[in-house]
């Protein structure tokens, strides 16, 4: 009997064998892929007959390259299956769920240095990625295994290099990208006088378009409220509110943003302003901290009566809608979320020439004379602010104009089209 059953073809049995074959390779390679890198289930449905693309995000934080990574994999994945890697846990691993049909992390307890390659290897086996975009260049560390891979390679730069102070490790991955995407002409200039661009790599000034906020729901009453009060304090509705937005860092130029404070109200003591600033934290401030010498500037400038100094907060909407203004102070500031978001609110962006990759935005759209002051220039910025305070017709020109111009320019699904047909254009000349 038992030789009979061995000799006679049994289709049935084939089949569960083969099955059996297929489940046990499948939950081997699972565990394979899990030892390497955590995988989280993305709840953009897996669509078989689909392309992989794989962006990756430095880190997870509500800041601006995560979230660009976030309206990037909303976008591309109408068209694409997105795999989105992000460097470390953060706040948004959560909402990259949303937008992604995987989402990973390396594994913390491997080597520090092997980390971004064992999860470029994780997350590629039995598949393979049509193309990659490094959202950052500090997406770095997965270059070398996408490149060992030969998957095209797309790297959106939207620092500046200057400050970065990583010039080998930025060489290095302008060789290996395929393309690098700026999203300014300042900070395409600043890395082609500090690093230069390899021979054969695409070079492209894209400004990112104007990014959805994760998550961003009903706004929460009672935060509101607070941030209403601190911004426009009760019998203060008529006061003039520029807002400051950023993390207290010497980059962001608060110092210049209390400066320019003091000089407006000089020049015009009879306007009631209020600068505000969001994203000033007072928890553990140490000997030395900027932060103390921030503080002690307002006190010795005077002006504590109108700089006021906000905590970071998820509210930033009802921010932009009791302002007047957003002034960027920084020394250098790519393009980036916040000067986007205040021109879809219809609020002038104040910045410094040579600083602010908005300049060349601003200039297109006429502003420039009402919004550039010359660089790190803060008399010449509160002589602006005075100007524009004082001019019905320039409020209401960049009230105007300034919705128009991210119509026009910042569409962030004309961006992510932009870096999709880059990519194709990248895969096309690797097959020529």
């Amino acid at each position: 009997m038992l030789s009979l059953t061995n000799q006679v073809e049994n289709p049935l049995l084939k089949s569960v064998q083969a099955t059996s074959r297929q489940s046990r390779s499948s939950i081997l390679r699972s565990l394979w892929r899990n030892l390497l890198a955590k995988r989280r289930t993305g709840r953009i449905p897996l669509r078989p007959d689909v392309d992989f693309v794989l962006i990756v995000s430095h880190e997870a934080s509500r800041s601006g390259a995560p979230i660009v990574a976030y309206n990037l994999a909303k976008e591309l994945s109408k068209q694409f299956n997105v795999v989105l890697l992000s460097l470390r846990d953060g706040p948004l691993i959560d909402a990259f769920r949303d937008v992604a049909t995987e989402v990973w992390t390396p594994r913390r307890g491997l080597p520090k240095h092997q980390r971004a390659a064992l999860a470029i290897k994780a997350l590629s086996i039995g598949r393979s990625l049509r193309f990659a975009i490094l959202n950052s260049a500090m997406s770095h560390p997965v270059a070398d295994a996408l490149a060992q891979n030969r998957v095209p390679m797309v790297t959106l730069v939207h620092e500046f290099v200057a400050y970065l102070a990583l010039d080998e490790t930025l060489k290095r991955l302008f060789k290996q990208s395929d393309a690098l995407v700026f999203e300014a002409p300042l900070t395409e200039q600043d890395a082609a006088r500090r690093i230069g661009f390899p021979p054969n790599t695409l070079v492209r000034v894209y400004p990112q378009g104007h990014c959805v906020l994760p998550g961003a729901g009903a706004p929460d009453a009672e935060r509101k409220r607070d941030l209403s009060d601190r911004i426009r304090p009760q019998g203060q509705d008529g006061s003039i509110v520029v807002l400051g937005v950023g993390g207290a860092e010497y980059r962001k130029g608060i110092d210049l943003f209390v400066q320019t404070a003091a000089l407006a109200r000089r020049l015009a003591p009879d306007l009631p302003w209020r600068f505000v600033w969001i994203g000033f934290g007072l928890t553990q401030i140490v000997q030395n901290d900027f932060r103390l010498y921030i503080l002690d500037q307002i006190d010795r400038s005077g002006v504590a009566d109108i700089v006021t100094l906000v905590p970071p907060t998820s509210e930033l909407t009802t921010a932009y809608h009791l302002a007047d203004a957003v002034f960027q102070s920084s020394r250098l500031e790519p393009l980036g979320n916040v000067g986007i978001d205040a021109l879809a609110y219809g609020l002038p962006v104040f910045c410094f020439d040579r600083a602010a990759g908005i300049v060349d935005l601003l200039q297109e759209a006429d502003l420039s004379d009402i919004c550039v002051a010359p660089y790190l220039h803060t008399t010449a910025m509160a002589e602006k602010l005075v100007a524009w305070a004082r001019s019905p017709e320039a409020q209401a020109k960049a009230a105007s104009l300034a919705p128009k111009l991210v119509e026009s320019h910042l569409r962030f699904d004309d961006y992510a089209a932009k870096l999709t047909d880059l990519a194709e254009t990248v895969i096309a000349s690797r097959t020529t």
